[in-house]
């Protein structure tokens, strides 16, 4: 009888879900996607980590987008991932990404809800592999890619020119706590069609006992068809907290194809202080007391427009200890 009442129960949640989907098929879009990877720690600051293997979700998508009209847009978007600290157990459990509702006027969109910040929308997307590693500010946790509150961002001059603006909780996907909020700006320019320079910066005034934070960062890019390099400075300073410090980080990358889907990448970031956040840090944690250098590298097999297999690997060199770190991964993006 147990077994009748479980199968009744699954079966009535897999026809409410089918459901759904089918309607909102009809009514939107859905789309999705998955980094996937068998990882391999050759080298490790800390012990524990040396040496393990395995295989993990980095990420999956499910995306629903709503045109409620020529001119508003809703979107939902759930995410999923494995535990990335080594030692959890947890199940893959989704929790909502985006959920907002975006107006857009000509060249220009306005956004009210859980959206994305500006803080390295157009970094991730000249870097173009995200699903390898995640740009220089959001690896070493200074800025949240989401955040709740109203944007708005769009272009100008022909597209010459590009500009993201946000007032929102400061507190990314989690629930606002104080009555303080944070500022972004974004502001990019474009001279020409193979070039791209921003200017980036955030303030997050500190509540209690926590800091007030304030980021900078630059970004120049320069894109063909077939090569991509890009250089980018961030900066932050915590200050009025429990213990005032700041980080710095410079990177660099290039991208070029080798023959007709086959590309090569490489990136290397140097961060100029130790990284408090550094243990904090999901599949990659870092030594948190020594300055490091980190090189990703790796090729990008390009099996279809929406499926790659990307072998790659990640070193990082610490200038105040002995060890280090290795990390060999097999990436699978999948997109559809």
């Amino acid at each position: 009888m147990e077994v009748r009442k479980k199968l009744t129960y699954w079966l009535v949640i897999t026809f409410i879900f089918t459901s759904l989907a089918l309607q909102a098929k009809a009514q939107g879009k859905i789309s999705g996607l998955a980094y996937i990877d068998y990882y391999y720690i050759g080298d490790h600051h800390n012990e524990n980590i040396k040496g393990k293997n395995g295989f993990w979700m980095r990420r999956v998508y499910f995306t629903y987008d709503h045109k409620l009209s020529s001119s508003f847009k809703v979107r939902f978007r759930l995410e999923g991932n494995s535990a990335g600290d080594f030692k959890s157990k947890t199940k893959i459990e989704p929790y909502i990404k985006d959920l907002y509702l975006e107006y857009k006027l000509d060249e220009t969109s306005f956004f009210f809800g859980l959206s994305g910040t500006p803080t390295w929308d157009k970094v991730e997307k000249y870097w173009g592999y995200r699903s390898v590693e995640k740009t220089p500010v959001n690896l070493y946790k200074m800025g949240s890619p989401r955040d709740f509150g109203v944007a708005v961002k769009g272009y100008a001059a022909n597209k010459k020119i590009y500009y993201h603006f946000m007032l929102a909780n400061g507190e990314g996907i989690k629930g606002e706590i104080n009555k303080e909020k944070k500022v972004y700006a974004a502001i990019g320019f474009s001279p020409v069609k193979e070039t791209y320079f921003e200017l980036y910066g955030d303030y997050a005034p500190g509540a209690e006992e926590n800091p007030d934070v304030f980021t900078l960062q630059a970004f120049f890019a320069y894109k063909r068809k077939e090569f991509t390099a890009g250089l980018q400075y961030g900066y932050q300073t915590h200050s009025g907290g429990e213990e005032d410090f700041n980080l710095q980080v410079a990177s660099g990358f290039v991208v070029f194809s080798l023959k007709e889907k086959v590309n090569f990448f490489a990136r290397l970031d140097r961060m100029f202080q130790p990284n408090p956040y550094g243990e904090e840090i999901s599949y990659a944690p870092f030594d948190p007391t020594s300055p490091c250098t980190v090189l990703l590298t790796g090729l990008d097999f390009k099996v279809s427009n929406n499926f790659s297999f990307i072998p790659n690997l990640a070193y990082v060199n610490y200038d105040d200890i002995s060890a280090s770190d290795f990390y060999l991964k097999f990436t699978m993006y999948i997109r559809w």
